[in-house]
C-alpha cells in the first residue's frame, strides 16, 4: 500500500485552540484529513515508510492491514527503534 502526504493540514493544531474552547471543540475540528496522512502496510520495510514520511505533516503513519487500521507509528516510535538498533550495532562492533 503506497500512499504519501506532503501537504500541511488545514485543521488547527490542538495547542492553537484557546483553553476556554478546548472542552467544546469537537475532535473532528483538529483531525487530519486521511488523504494527508501517510499509510503503510504491516509488512512494509521501515526505511521505505520513513522515506515516504519525509515532509509529511507530523510524521505519523497509519498502518492498515487491508482496510483495517491496525496501528499508528509516530516519529518517536521510529526514533526509538533506530536508537535501539544503533545501541545493538555498537555493542556488536565492540565485541568483534
Amino acid at each position: 500500500m503506497l500512499f504519501c502526504a506532503t501537504q500541511e493540514p488545514s485543521a488547527p493544531r490542538p495547542s492553537t485552540i484557546a483553553v476556554a474552547q478546548r472542552a467544546t471543540t469537537p475532535v473532528g475540528a483538529i483531525a487530519w484529513p486521511l488523504d494527508l496522512v501517510t499509510r503503510a502496510s504491516p509488512a512494509e520495510p521501515l526505511l521505505d515508510v520513513i522515506r515516504r514520511t519525509t515532509g509529511n505533516a507530523d510524521g505519523r503513519v497509519l498502518v492498515f492491514d487491508d482496510d483495517r487500521l491496525v496501528g499508528v507509528v509516530s516519529p518517536s516510535d521510529v526514533a526509538r527503534v533506530l536508537q535501539q538498533r544503533e545501541v545493538a550495532l555498537g555493542g556488536a562492533r565492540r565485541a568483534a
